[in-house]
This record gives structure tokens, sequence and C-alpha cells, in this order.
């Protein structure tokens, strides 16, 4: 997984891509090894949707904010896809196997 956002700071590291794909998101501690994936999501285009989550007002930036003040930085990984229904087919076929912290709305269903 690539590092999006580290200490309320966004590097360059956001992804080329520009197409569909289906993604993770994942959080780190500062010392730790491990990553924990909290959401899953699909997109048109991965480079803006990556980007627009070190940012304010995504649906998930207060969840985001309060793992940045306790030091931990927030990662992804993808994967490309043909077109958004693809992604979309792979992200409902993930939510159906896992539950994913952060994707309530779909953990309500």
């Amino acid at each position: 997984m690539k590092v999006a956002i580290e200490d309320e700071y966004f590097p360059d590291n956001r992804p080329q891509w520009d197409g569909a794909a289906c993604y993770e998101l994942g959080i780190k501690t500062a010392r730790g090894r491990n990553i924990a994936i909290m959401y899953v999501g699909e997109t048109a285009n991965l480079k803006d949707r990556i980007s627009k989550y070190a940012q304010n007002g995504s649906h998930l930036a207060d969840l985001i904010h309060d793992e940045l003040c306790l030091g931990k930085s927030l990662h992804y990984r993808f994967q490309r896809k043909d077109s958004k229904d693809d992604a979309i087919i792979m992200q409902n076929n993930l939510l159906a196997r896992y539950d994913y912290p952060w994707n309530y709305q779909r953990n309500l269903d």
C-alpha cells in the first residue's frame, strides 16, 4: 500500500492512474508494521478520488482526520478496471466478503 496522507500532509505520491478502479484505504500507526484496511470504494477516476481524501469535504474527512490526529497515516491500494461498472462489481464482491469499518451504509444492509 502507498501512503496517501501522513501527519496531515499530502505527499506527492498520488496515483497517476486517472481511470476506473476499485480501491481500499488503510490506517497504519506511526510505529506499526500492519495496515488495518478500513474502507473499500470504486471510482471512475482514481487520481481525483484519492486526492479528495486529503481535502475537507470527503465523506470520510472526519474519520481520516481523527486517525491522523492520533499519529497514524492513511494508505491506499487499488486495482485498475476497464470501466466504473467493473469497479462497482469488484467493490460489491469485496463488501460481500469483508466487513470494512468505514463502509457503514453497506454494513447496515
